[in-house]
Order: structure tokens, then C-alpha cells, then sequence
């Protein structure tokens, strides 16, 4: 009868994912944007289209940040919380041409990024209009 029970409880163990219960999270996949940030001409219409293909996958939460990192760095939850996140980071910075990415690069959190890009070509204050005069600066030189 224990080895019974002892041959449930590990196949109860098997079925759900081990041990640890660690399984890796599904594959997230995200289609590559044709449509690339490449300064404040596009930043509209590429800001619209990360928008709908984020919330077309309930992802969108990453920018705003009401998809919130648990605190258990540890925990399952968290490591399927950061596999997403990253990727979602990782697929963003693929839909900048290679001179905006690099502004954006060292800022790990999606949020931050979605923010600064706000701030830089939106059209909200000056940044817009200072990013405009370096790039005409840098074609002059």
C-alpha cells in the first residue's frame, strides 16, 4: 500500500512539471514590426502599431506597467513574469533603427523605455525639436 501511494504521489510530481514545479513558460511570440522608429516623423504611427500588437497579445500591460513584477524574485511566477518581460524588451528595441535603440539600450525596464521615447518624440516640450537640431547638426558635420 506505501508503494502505492509513494507511485501517486510522484506521478503527481511528473504531471505537474517536477520537483520544483519549474516548467519553462510558453514561447512568446511577437511578429517582427516592419515599421521601424527612426525619429519623430514615425514615432505616431509606430507607437500605434507597438500598442495593438502588445494588446492584441494582452502585453500592453508591460508598458504601463500594470503588468507588475512579483516581489519573489524566485518564484515561478517571476521567472515566467522576466522570460516575458524580456521578451517584449527585446522585441521593442528590434523595431527601432539601430541609432535609437542605443538610447534606449542600458534601460532594462519596458516601461522606462516606452517613457523616454514619449518624452523624446512625441511632441510633448522641446525634446522633439532638440533631438531634430542634432540630427541636422550631425549632417552638417
Amino acid at each position: 500500500m506505501k508503494t502505492l501511494v509513494k507511485y501517486m504521489k510522484l506521478t503527481e510530481i511528473v504531471a505537474s512539471g517536477g520537483v520544483t514545479g519549474t516548467q519553462p513558460p510558453p514561447r512568446l511570440e511577437l511578429l517582427p514590426v516592419e515599421f521601424k522608429l527612426d525619429g519623430p516623423a514615425t514615432y505616431l504611427s509606430w507607437s500605434h502599431r507597438i500598442i495593438g500588437a502588445l494588446a492584441g497579445r494582452s502585453l500592453d500591460g508591460y508598458l504601463t506597467r500594470e503588468e507588475k513584477e512579483p516581489p519573489v524574485k524566485t518564484s515561478n511566477e517571476w521567472k515566467a513574469w522576466r522570460a516575458t518581460h524580456m521578451s517584449v524588451y527585446t522585441w521593442l528595441l528590434n523595431s527601432m533603427v539601430p541609432s535609437i535603440a542605443t538610447t534606449v539600450d542600458g534601460i532594462l525596464s519596458v516601461k522606462e523605455i516606452w517613457e523616454k521615447l514619449q518624452k523624446t518624440y512625441a511632441g510633448r516640450g522641446n525634446n522633439m525639436r532638440v533631438f531634430q537640431i542634432e540630427q541636422e547638426i550631425d549632417v552638417v558635420w
